[in-house]
C-alpha cells in the first residue's frame, strides 16, 4: 500500500512550481500552477514562509529562499552523480585511469563523485570541498560563468582546461565541461595523470581528452 501525505505533496507542487518560475508569483498563481484552490494551499504557504523556504515580497508575491534553492542543488546532484556513476566507471575501465565528477557551489569546486582507476600507478581526487582557483576544474566551472581570468576566454573557445595541478609537481589534469539542459557547463568531469617517461611538461593526453568528451555527451544524452 502506498503511503499518502497530502501536506508533503503540496508544500513540494509550490516548491517545484516556484522554481521553475522566472518571478515572483501571487498566492492565486501558485495555486493555479500547482492545481489547487488557494484555501488549500494558505496554511502550506505561510508555512514555507515562515521557515524561508520562499520568500514573501512587499506587494504581497513570493519567491523561491535560499533554502528552497539549497534542496533543487542536493537534488540536481543527488541525480547527476547516479546517472554519471556507470559513465564513469566504464571511463575508468576503458583508460586505467581514475576520473572525478565536480559541480560549482559559489566559490568553491565540490567534488561529488570519484571513480577510481585500474592502472598501477595513478592519481585519484578525494570527494570533498576545494578552492575553485586552485584547481583546473573549477577554474573551468568558473569560466563559464565570467571571465574572471585570462584563460577564461581559452576554455570556452577550446571546450576543455588543462594544466599542472596546485599541489603536487609532474601531475597534470584535463576536464571537460559536463551540459545540462541550457547550461553548457553544469558540472565537470577531469582526469588527472602522471608524465610518463620521455613526456616533457606540459603534456596533454589528447587521448583522455577525447575519451573525456565521448563521457562527457554519454552523462548529458541521460537527461
Amino acid at each position: 500500500m502506498t503511503a499518502v501525505a497530502p501536506a508533503l505533496e503540496k508544500g513540494l507542487k509550490v516548491l517545484e512550481f516556484l522554481i521553475s518560475a522566472n518571478e515572483p508569483l501571487t498566492l492565486s498563481r501558485i495555486a493555479e500552477g500547482v492545481g489547487h484552490k488557494v484555501s488549500e494551499i494558505q496554511r502550506m504557504v505561510d508555512y514555507l514562509a515562515k521557515d524561508r523556504y520562499i520568500v514573501k515580497t512587499q506587494a504581497g508575491a513570493y519567491h523561491p529562499g535560499i533554502k528552497a534553492f539549497a534542496l533543487a542543488s542536493l537534488q540536481r546532484e543527488g541525480a547527476l552523480i547516479s546517472r554519471a556513476e556507470g559513465p564513469l566507471q566504464r571511463y575508468a575501465a576503458r583508460t586505467s585511469e581514475s576520473v572525478h565528477l565536480g559541480v560549482l557551489a559559489e566559490t568553491m569546486l565540490h567534488v561529488v563523485y570519484d571513480a577510481d582507476g585500474r592502472g598501477t600507478v595513478r592519481v585519484s581526487v578525494k570527494p570533498g570541498i576545494y578552492d575553485a582557483k586552485d584547481t583546473v576544474s573549477g577554474r573551468l566551472l568558473r569560466a563559464y560563468r565570467s571571465e574572471w581570468d585570462e584563460s577564461a576566454g581559452t576554455m570556452r573557445r577550446d571546450g576543455y582546461g588543462f594544466g599542472e595541478v596546485s599541489c603536487a609537481r609532474g601531475v597534470y589534469v584535463v576536464v571537460v565541461p559536463v551540459a545540462l539542459g541550457s547550461d553548457p557547463c553544469a558540472a565537470a568531469i577531469a582526469t588527472p595523470y602522471f608524465l610518463k617517461p620521455g613526456q616533457e611538461a606540459p603534456f596533454l593526453r589528447e587521448d583522455l581528452l577525447q575519451e573525456l568528451k565521448a563521457t562527457s555527451a554519454e552523462i548529458t544524452a541521460l537527461f
